[in-house]
């Protein structure tokens, strides 16, 4: 078996890199085309204006864009391959407005599918696109890059003139006055609820104390028996006295609620002297009638 020196194994070594590099050399480079580019202006849903164009060719013209109206740009991008042209999805797509005085440049990102559609919409009523930001002639171009592309794409689309409103001037307000006396606050009350006549408000209270004059009128017609009340029987006095003196009480609650007290207080002292008096009322009863039986 022969055997082989170093240096014929290494001139044996470049000479297959050599080859193998050269068919690698010959692959023929992909190519890309951009097919159905349209550019158009819409406002409130409504196309004002459209153009289609071939690539490489731009606009023929600048073409304007007035505040509240959207910029639409949209094209297709394909492979071509030894089996016809394919549909292409880039890694990285822009559209690129370069200002043309000053060389300001605005990025915005395109919008792709995995079929190789491609689309901006600029809004110029939205925030990020107010007339701060887009104002005067712009040059529009198309930037695609992608891994199997040497070069990237820059298509010169063509020229965009945005117009912005008329500035408003400013207002101009009076500075305030750190110290110094105030404006005067007026307070507005509520009005007072209309109240009723005095002859209607007289005449219910008349209603209202009514019963109490019949019971006067009826104890001086036909007298008070204090007959059966234990004057001589201090255990039996002292209940009687404590029920009778319970309903002048609940009594003068009524009047006192009628005055100044209301609903809460009210029920909350009628409760205990419901207490009272339903301890005190059934002693009392329970005497007169022992009393009744013994005599």
């Amino acid at each position: 078996m022969r055997a082989f020196t170093l240096t014929q194994i290494s001139v044996l070594c470049l000479a297959c890199l050599s080859f193998f590099g050269g068919i690698q050399c010959q692959q023929p480079e992909p190519s890309f085309v951009l097919s159905k580019v349209d550019v158009s202006i819409s406002a409130a849903d409504v196309r004002r204006l459209s153009q289609s164009i071939n690539y490489p060719d731009a606009l023929s013209a600048p073409l304007t864009l007035q505040p509240n109206e959207r910029l639409r740009v949209s094209f297709n991008l394909k492979q071509k391959t030894s089996e016809g042209e394919k549909p292409f999805r880039a890694h990285q797509a822009f559209a690129v407005f370069t200002q043309v005085g000053t060389q300001e440049q605005l990025i915005r990102k395109l919008d792709s599918t995995k079929s190789g559609k491609y689309k901006l919409l600029l809004d110029t009523k939205e925030k990020k696109t107010t007339a701060q930001k887009f104002a005067g002639e712009y040059h529009l171009d198309i930037v695609l890059g992608a891994f199997s592309i040497p070069d990237a794409i820059n298509y010169r689309v063509g020229t965009i003139q945005f117009e912005t409103e008329a500035a408003q001037e400013p207002q101009t307000t009076q500075p305030q006055l750190g110290f110094g006396p105030r404006p005067e606050i007026h307070h507005i009350f509520r009005k007072p609820e209309d109240l009723p006549p005095t002859w209607l408000s007289s005449l219910f209270a008349l209603i209202v104390l009514s019963p109490w004059v019949w019971l006067v009128i009826s104890w001086s017609s036909l007298g008070v028996n204090l007959s059966h009340f234990p004057v001589n029987a201090p255990s039996e006095m002292v209940p009687a006295l404590g029920f009778i003196g319970t309903l002048g009480s609940i009594a003068y609650l009524y009047y006192r609620y009628w005055t100044d007290l209301n609903i809460f207080d009210t029920l909350s002292y009628l409760l205990i002297l419901s207490v009272i008096g339903a301890v005190t009322g059934r002693k009392t009863l329970r005497d007169l009638a022992k009393r009744r039986i013994s005599a």
